[in-house]
């Protein structure tokens, strides 16, 4: 007998630019079942895998163990050293990483759950506590200042359980606070110590895994824990505790008290950062417990990055002293004094005593002055830091201009002509199929007697990946990517004085040399005013030596107008004579718009075309540059550390430089006229459902390479009498393809429990989560912070009882995260106003529109607020940081936690 169902039809309406066939996999012999791990706690964030060890691999380390077995220690919460106490009765030994293979692996796993580096573990600890032997309550990360000099706080710990146990020997968390109907045992199941708080009962082969710390590295108070005593029989246990960077290397070796050295082979990029300043406790240090860059920090010229050295070979460079006690090559200083500046760059110290004379240079042909900023690539034929920044004429016959020189053309109408027309057929089905499209429905049954509103159905939309060894291929090939006219705009106002000029030039450098020979660039600046360095310009050979030029002659002074800078963007766009068919405006500003509260900000622009924002910095207009990413279908980027410049443009250009559809749009449509659609939920992107509800219309827009979308349609489904088992669900994908049924079925009964979607729960909590998170910020904004507060709580609360989390799905837990980042940005008006504000907003308009943001102070791939990074995204920041020397290699997590 035929089960009735109800039916729906979606239709993809979409130009399709190009299609990928490669293939990407990642093979690793290491598995991680995330179904298997559950939540247990938000406070602190707790998580149980069940099954985390095999049998064999719990034996083999109690093997290990037993013959090295010692009395276990505590730390001295005041010297750091080690002690026997009363505290922990325990016995137990360390087990090194490379002990076997079989240890090996075991590290491995723990690496892939936690997506921790294994350099960051200590060595795994092998306890044993037979009956009435327990640990005390305590905390793992330190209080005193010996141990946090070697990899820092402990963020998180990993307790994996080698032996069942009777009774007794639980890990309870007394402060915590656990999940709504989501107890972690049976309180009847647990002994009396256990029933103090949250509990978790040792089961062979089980794991825990808590964090220490806050994402925002402050210590957790809830993550108080101890072990119960063991009442009958014995347990053994597992202990990696992982720490916020590499616990492997030497520290203090050989350095004392007074000596300058390094202990970290990222000092060099720390301190070219400014963290001598910024984290001078873990940087310098003090004569008792000497920094771990100590060298780095007393040989950098923070204005040019360059090293503070008297001579090299037959260079000698003076060096200034400030009364600050900051150096400064003598030739960077003057030229910083003699536009204005009488502070420290450093420290913010007004300088009383100031350098009165400019370095005596030898002019060139032309008084050409020379630069040492950039890394050039290596296919350029020009000589590095000999480039001359304000040549007269080019071998391309245009003019390089700094930013406060030249004239403009009236019209910019003089863009580089296209050396073939990029087309390619919208109709041809092998070119559809470069998209996925898959329907999921929130519950798998509906009882036919009954009938339901706002019943949930999930339309989600994949493109395939592109080939990114094709990226910058010579010759054009429908196989290949579309080429893009890019357009950007940089803030060049005072404020970007000093190492952020010079590292948006490499910046800029980096997206040069990583467009393609088809692609165009336009280079424009502002400060009080706008300027247009170069038209759009083919980045073959000669147009990226030509760019490159231009761009290192950029400098910093002036106010910020932002509208300014981005009305002369747009004019490159439509003036241009010659049109690729991808275009955006990138445009970068790290200050306030000197025209506050500009209301009617998108009439004013009046921009068709997508304009991603970057705010750089706590003095950036967040609003403003939210506003104009959320008016073009662009996306907002808050970039809290000036070290991730390059990595936040180069996630960017890796998915312009991989579009595959544009005008995308889904038709939906409902042959029943009683199957009514109520409601599509699409985010940012604009919708419309007919006077009937029979008809909706979702605008996607543009997708990139390996990108996804998620669209919520929801139906009111009606009651089905006897006779009526006609309905059918039917999805099309496009209207020359066949239809793919896809059916709610409708029993008279339910015989088996209903089966809940985590793909259609997770999709809800994303949309609970930018709702959540727009509703706190309007409460923010007028300062009523608590309510801010507790809209998040709520929210977190929400997501904390879905479907998905029970699951482990990674979106869910992901989010939960970030709403706790989001609460804690929340503390104050002075924390809100200069970082909290900028997080949120990004964050809103990433899950608003389901692409890839950058978020406060890192774009590290395992950060949770990446759930939107492709593959293209992910490859080009790789190149980014590949692209780079070791010590301006962004990845800064050690000086932000320690």
């Amino acid at each position: 007998m035929m089960i009735p169902s109800s039916t729906l039809i979606i239709s993809l309406l979409c130009i399709i630019l190009s299609v990928f066939q490669t293939c990407y996999s990642v093979s690793t012999g290491t598995i991680i079942q995330p179904s298997k791990s559950r939540q247990i706690s938000w406070k602190p964030r707790a998580f149980v895998y069940e099954g985390f060890l095999t049998e064999e691999e719990c034996d083999h380390l109690i093997a290990l163990a037993k013959t090295e077995l010692k009395r276990s220690v505590v730390a001295n919460s005041e010297s750091g050293d080690s002690m026997l106490s009363e505290v922990r009765t325990s016995s137990g030994t360390f087990i090194g990483k490379a002990k076997d293979s079989i240890v090996s692996h075991i590290e491995d796993k723990i690496a892939a759950w936690t997506f921790l580096p294994k350099e960051n573990g200590e060595d795994i600890q092998v306890l044993k506590y037979e009956e009435g032997q327990k640990y005390d309550a305590h905390y793992d990360y330190f209080s005193d200042p010996v141990n946090i000099v070697r990899g820092g706080h402990r963020l998180a710990t990993v307790l994996m359980y080698l032996s069942h146990v009777q009774k007794g020997g639980e890990t309870v968390f007394p402060n915590a606070e656990e999940l709504p109907h989501r107890g972690s045992h049976n309180k009847d199941d647990l002994s009396d110590c256990a029933k103090k708080g949250i509990a978790v009962k040792p089961r062979k082969g089980d794991a825990l895994l808590f964090f220490n710390l806050y994402p925002t590295a402050v210590p957790d108070t809830m993550s108080l824990h101890g072990g119960c005593p063991v009442l009958e029989g014995e347990k053994w246990s597992a202990t990696k505790w992982i720490h916020v960077d590499s616990f492997d290397k030497n520290v203090g070796s050989g350095s004392g008290g007074g000596t300058c050295s390094d202990d970290n082979d990222r000092c060099e990029q720390w301190a070219a950062l400014g963290e001598c300043t910024k984290n001078p406790e873990y940087m310098v240090g003090s004569t008792d417990i000497p920094g771990s860059c100590r060298r780095s920090c007393k040989r950098i010229c923070t204005l040019c990055d360059g090293a503070l050295k008297a001579g090299s070979g037959s260079v000698t460079r003076a060096i200034f002293s400030a009364e600050c006690s900051h150096s400064f090559h003598f030739a960077c200083i003057t030229s910083y004094v003699k536009r204005g500046n009488h502070i420290c760059p450093i420290c913010d110290v007004e300088w009383k005593d100031i350098p009165s004379h400019a370095p005596i240079t030898k002019p060139t042909n032309g008084s050409t002055r020379v630069v040492h900023i950039l890394t050039w690539p290596s296919h350029i034929k020009a000589t590095p830091g000999t480039l001359p920044c304000i040549p007269s004429q080019t071998n391309s016959n245009r003019s390089i201009t700094s930013n406060s020189l030249s004239s403009e053309p009236f019209h910019f109408n003089d863009d580089d002509p296209l050396d073939f027309q990029f087309k390619f057929p919208s109709n041809d089905k092998s070119i559809i199929r470069s998209i996925d499209i898959k329907t999921s429905t929130e519950l798998s049954a509906v009882r036919r007697s009954i009938s339901q509103k706002n019943f949930h159905v999930l339309i989600n939309l994949k493109a395939h990946v592109t080939d990114l060894n094709q990226v910058n291929s010579e010759m054009p090939s429908p196989t290949r990517r579309a080429p893009v006219d890019l357009v950007t705009v940089l803030d060049v106002s005072g404020s970007m004085t000093g190492t952020k000029i010079l590292l948006l030039k490499r910046a800029m450098g980096f997206v040069i040399e990583n467009l393609g020979p088809f692609d165009r660039l336009s280079v424009i600046t502002f400060s009080s005013n706008a300027r247009r360095l170069f038209p759009l310009l083919l980045m073959n050979d000669s147009g990226k030596q030509h760019a490159l030029q231009a761009v290192s002659c950029l400098f910093a002074g002036g106010e910020t107008n932002i509208l300014e800078g981005l009305k002369k963007g747009a004019r490159v766009i439509e003036d241009r004579r010659h049109k690729n068919p991808v275009c955006s405006i990138m445009l970068l500003s790290d200050g306030q718009d000197i025209v506050k509260n500009r209301i009617h900000l998108q009439e004013e622009l009046r921009l068709k075309i997508p304009v991603h924002t970057f705010g750089f910095g706590e003095d950036h207009d967040p609003a403003t540059l939210h506003s104009i990413a959320e008016g073009s279908k662009g996306t907002f980027s808050f970039i809290e550390n000036e070290g991730l410049i390059q990595d936040a443009f180069a996630q960017c250009i890796g998915g312009l430089l991989g579009v595959v559809a544009q005008d995308l749009q889904v038709h939906i449509q409902s042959p029943e006229h009683d199957l009514c659609l109520s409601q599509l939920k699409a985010g940012s992107y604009s919708s419309n459902i007919s006077c009937d509800n029979q008809i909706g219309f979702i605008d996607i827009g543009e997708l990139y390479a390996d990108e996804e979308r998620d669209v919520l349609v929801l139906v009111n489904i009606p009651a089905v009498v006897d006779n009526d088992s006609s309905s059918q669900m039917k999805l099309v994908k496009s209207m020359t393809t066949d239809a793919i049924e896809v059916k709610i079925y409708r029993p008279r009964s339910l015989i088996e429990d209903l089966v809940v979607s985590v793909e259609v729960d997770r999709q809800k909590n994303r949309f609970r989560a930018a709702e959540a998170m727009r509703f706190a910020r309007a409460a923010a904004d007028k300062g009523d912070l608590p309510n801010a507060r507790a809209i998040i709580d709520r929210c977190r609360m929400w997501i904390s009882e879905s479907a998905s989390m029970p699951a482990g799905d990674k979106l869910s837990v992901a989010l939960d995260a970030e709403l706790q980042e989001v609460w804690s940005r929340m503390g104050s008006k002075k924390i809100y106003e200069s970082t909290g504000r900028g997080y949120i907003l990004s964050g809103m308009g990433a899950h608003s529109m389901q692409k890839a943001t950058a978020r406060g102070d890192s774009t590290e791939t395992s950060s949770p607020v990446h759930a939107y990074q492709t593959l293209p995204m992910f490859e080009m920041l790789k190149l980014s940081r590949m692209s780079l020397p070791n010590f301006l290699r962004p990845k800064q997590t050690q000086p932000k936690y320690i």
